[in-house]
């Protein structure tokens, strides 16, 4: 009897090691027979790359990379194009500015057909999986349209028998955004100075200035053929603060649905990133006090009037009113 159970002991100990066994072997995978693939770094599948230009003509060095369990051992030459399906699956995120396709007919842009991984060692020693091409881009050929959201994708369109290409990092994707308040402007900037911020009493709208109460130690006013308003995204639009060129600071504007101005040193909540105001720009605040006017936009005119305060690092205390005209 305890011999009988020894031995269905031991059938059922063989027979979870045979299940055991072909479960393991049915999970085996043989890395060695998946096809090596060619994929472009930095991409992140569905998205693309803002451009900001930092001269007339300028260059992006891209890199193309190949996987796979052994490094090339002969060189591999890959296809370069542009790829609209890369700009369809970006278009599937609907909370940013649909891409438009930038044609090669722009002369915007310009890349090499062909690139080829070399075989062999790379700089390191290591062995060589990777190539790199530059993307040679021409600021004034790409159409500063607002609204439009033009985007380069250049594309691995071909690999050789063997290699496979990645559906997900195989393109890079560039755009070039400029909302509807990019652009030049003619601007005309009134200050008013204080020695401190209780000698402004409030603003009179009548005479679009502050009301006779307050003690106004100095004003001017000064017109600036041309200031720059800036694209941060969609929402945002970045404009030099008292000035035309932005060497006193920026501050950033969101025009809302009612086309009324926010005005920030930083953008608004949830509108992304923008740079890191001047130390000067601090303290600045949109205008308050009895009377204060909203910023505004004025759709027709394209016009900007934005009312804000500060106080200046010598602490005079400051009211600015600037009209920007669109040119």
């Amino acid at each position: 009897m305890k011999i009988n159970k020894i031995y269905k002991s031991l059938i059922a100990i063989l027979t979870i090691s045979l299940i055991a066994f072909s479960c393991l072997k049915d999970t085996y995978n043989d890395f060695s027979k998946v096809a090596p693939t060619a994929q472009m770094f930095g991409v992140t599948a569905g998205t693309a790359i803002a451009y900001s230009f930092n001269k007339a003509i300028d260059t992006v060095l891209v890199t193309l990379n190949v996987t796979g369990p052994v490094a090339p051992t002969k060189d591999v030459t890959l296809s370069l194009g542009v790829s609209q399906a890369a700009i369809d699956l970006y278009n599937k995120d609907t909370l940013h500015v649909a891409g438009t396709l930038l044609p090669l007919s722009s002369n915007a842009y310009t890349f090499p057909s062909t690139v080829t991984i070399k075989a062999g060692k790379d700089a390191l020693g290591n062995n060589n999986r990777s190539a790199q091409f530059m993307l040679v881009l021409t600021a004034a050929n790409i159409p500063p349209t607002p609204g439009v959201n033009y985007v380069i994708p250049i594309a691995i369109t071909g690999a050789p028998a063997g290699y496979i290409v990645s559906s997900n990092q195989g393109a890079i994707l560039y755009n070039f955004y400029h909302n509807p308040w990019d652009g030049a402007y003619s601007s005309t900037v009134k200050r008013y100075n204080f020695s401190v911020a209780t000698d402004y009493t409030g603003w009179n709208p009548g005479t679009d200035a502050p009301l006779a109460s307050s003690t106004i130690l100095s004003s001017s006013t000064t017109v600036f053929a041309s200031a720059q308003a800036n694209t941060v995204n969609a929402l945002n639009t970045t404009v030099p603060a008292g000035n035309a060129n932005g060497g006193f600071g920026l501050i950033n504007l969101k025009v809302k649905a009612d086309n009324t101005v926010i005005i920030s040193t930083t953008c608004p909540a949830n509108d992304a990133t923008c740079a890191l105001p001047a130390a000067q720009l601090a303290n600045l605040f949109p205008l308050d006090g009895p009377g204060a006017p909203n910023s505004t936009y004025v759709l027709g005119t394209k016009t900007f009037n934005l009312y804000y305060k500060y106080t200046n690092l010598s602490g005079t205390f400051r009211v600015i009113h600037t009209t920007m005209v669109h040119l």
